[in-house]
């Protein structure tokens, strides 16, 4: 169909795809076509748990059907944050490789995110500075991969820095990102014990 067409066109063309793969990655998207492109209106809850499955499966047939690492370049290549990264990069005459190093950095951060928001011998206060403190040390390897026009151009829209250094863990999945926030400490209850 012209709808698989056109949303696999531009991230085959940036993961520089192989005849075979395009055929490859074409099959198994059809499948799942009246699925995932489904018409109408509305999406209902099961139609969005429907289309979360279908979209689970195609990922695992994909890594199935090209490897690990190429699978790997699949989905960061159908990732719109990716691929407004790499257009970034392309304006300030880097290559792409310069978008996937910058891209890349959101996994290391994000377990970054999670060891300071498991650590139990820090307090709510400072694992707040620890995030903050990882949102701006993550500054500097993305401004060595992008320079820093670029950088600061992604950081602009990189969800995943403002998250961090608000405070929220985050964990990067094949369909998107999850956000777990800080909760901080309750504060003591000051009910008065009841008395016989």
């Amino acid at each position: 169909s012209s709808t698989i067409t056109s949303i696999l066109h531009s991230a085959l063309t940036l993961m520089d795809a192989t005849a075979a793969e395009i055929r490859t990655n074409y099959r198994i998207q059809q499948q799942f076509d009246s699925v995932i492109n489904a018409p109408g209106g509305s999406i209902t809850p099961e139609m969005s748990r429907q289309r979360t499955e279908a979209q689970k499966q195609i990922n695992d047939q994909i890594k199935a059907a090209l490897g690990e690492a190429r699978a790997a370049d699949y989905l960061r290549a159908s990732n719109f944050e990716y691929r407004n990264l790499v257009q970034i990069a392309q304006r300030e005459n880097l290559p792409v490789s310069a978008a996937a190093a910058a891209y890349d950095l959101r996994s290391s951060a994000a377990v970054a995110s999670h060891r300071i928001a498991d650590d139990k011998d820090l307090s709510y206060e400072q694992k707040l500075a620890a995030m903050k403190s990882l949102a701006q040390t993550t500054q500097a390897p993305l401004a060595a991969s992008l320079g820093q026009s670029a950088a600061a151009a992604y950081a602009k829209s990189a969800d995943w820095v403002q998250f961090i250094a608000s405070g929220a863990s985050i964990t990067i999945m094949d369909n998107g990102m999850s956000i777990r926030t800080l909760q901080p400490p309750r504060p003591a209850s000051t009910t008065p014990p009841v008395r016989n």
